[in-house]
Order: structure tokens, then C-alpha cells, then sequence
């Protein structure tokens, strides 16, 4: 039976960040629909040289994720033995999960990803319970998706060709994006204002989350 159910969020007292900063010493899995910035790969590395083993494993939709956070994962894993870093790179069909497993029944689940924005909890909620059924779950879903092709662990031969092609493709989807977010911005009911934002505002809004350059404040590959 599943015990009782913690909720994760910027107004819980606890957030997602939080949550998987107390684990120690496990086997931790986390599945993120997107990554973008230098701070969840810092994380990545806390996470891996704290826990027996971390499996990292992002989706690609709409070309979200970030070219250089991709390549920073693939370096950190090939130097951290404890760190399996997986890409989904198939791009529209990509998995689009948020969880993460604890060894050895621990399910965290919901709507976050391993953004700052998912980890901070500002408009995102993930809740933790023990239910070792749902873990052997989740865990042979994961075991299924790593058979697909397209979905390719740093250390696998196919990777560095499958990185290459998503970067091109993640590229021309970025300028087809931009496009996008700024003929919304003039057609949104809601909209405060007709006046176009400045930089600024723009990338600190919630519009900027859909463009995989929001993130970028330095150069991924620090170590």
C-alpha cells in the first residue's frame, strides 16, 4: 500500500529542488521533458557524487531542450561514473515525463521539470509517495522507451550522430518559435498592453520558456 503522499511546490515549504537535494546514498532516476541551463547540470553532478547511482533522461519536443545543455550532460556523464545521461531525440514523438524514482519505492511525480522554474515550484507541483508497484511501473515504462530508437545513452555509439542531427534541427525550430512568441504577443486577449516587451521583460516572462536560448548565462561545459 502507498503511504502517505507529500506535495512539492514554491508554497509547500518543500520544493522539488529541495526534495531531491535530501537524497542520499540511492539509486535515483529523474525524467525531465526539457533541460536548458548550466544549473541543473551543475545539480546533475551534487546528485550523482551524493547517490550510488543517477539516470538523467530528457525529451527533445519542439526542440526545447537546450544543443549545449546536451552536450554538457554527455561530457559530465563520461567523467562521473555514477551519472547515466540518456537523450530522447526523437524530437515531436520524444517522452514528455516529469517524475523521479528513489530506490528503493520512492516515486516523485507531477508537473515539473528539471528547469529552475519546475524545481522552484512557482507554477508546478510534484508529490512524493512510497509505492513500490508504481516504481517497478515507471522503471519497466523507462526500461521500454531506452529500446526505441532515437533514445541514446551518452556512452552509446549512435549518440554523437543523433546530437549533430538534433542540433540543426533544434536550431531552425528556435527561429520558427521566435516567430511565434512574437505574433502572440500581439494577438493575446489578455494582454495588459499592445506595446511589444523589451528584452528584458521578454526574458523574464513566461513566454521566454518556449525558446531554448532563455537559459544560456555562460558557457555549459565549466568542468
Amino acid at each position: 500500500m502507498p503511504s502517505a503522499c507529500l506535495v512539492f511546490n514554491g508554497h509547500s515549504g518543500t520544493t522539488y529542488l529541495q526534495a531531491l537535494q535530501g537524497i542520499h546514498g540511492r539509486e535515483l532516476t529523474i525524467a525531465s521533458a526539457f533541460g536548458v541551463s548550466h544549473q541543473q547540470i551543475d545539480l546533475l553532478r551534487a546528485l550523482a557524487r551524493q547517490n550510488r547511482k543517477v539516470t538523467f533522461i530528457v525529451g527533445t519536443q519542439s526542440g526545447f531542450t537546450s544543443p549545449d545543455f546536451i552536450e554538457a550532460g554527455r561530457k559530465l556523464a563520461l567523467q562521473l561514473p555514477t551519472l547515466d545521461f540518456i537523450v530522447d531525440f526523437r524530437i515531436s514523438d520524444s517522452l514528455h515525463h516529469k517524475w523521479a524514482l528513489a530506490s528503493p519505492g520512492t516515486v516523485i511525480i507531477g508537473s515539473s521539470n528539471f528547469t529552475q522554474k519546475g524545481l522552484d515550484g512557482a507554477c508546478d507541483l510534484m508529490a512524493e509517495l512510497n509505492d513500490k508497484s508504481l516504481y517497478r511501473r515507471i522503471q519497466a515504462e523507462l526500461a521500454r522507451i531506452r529500446r526505441i530508437n532515437g533514445v541514446f545513452a551518452a556512452s552509446d555509439a549512435e549518440f554523437a550522430a543523433a546530437q549533430k542531427h538534433y542540433k540543426v534541427v533544434a536550431e531552425k525550430l528556435s527561429d520558427i518559435e521566435l516567430k511565434k512568441v512574437a505574433v502572440k504577443s500581439k494577438a493575446n486577449p489578455y494582454a495588459t498592453s499592445t506595446e511589444l516587451p523589451s528584452l528584458t521583460e521578454w526574458l523574464n516572462s513566461d513566454a521566454a520558456a518556449s525558446l531554448r536560448i532563455f537559459g544560456y548565462e555562460r558557457h555549459l561545459d565549466r568542468e
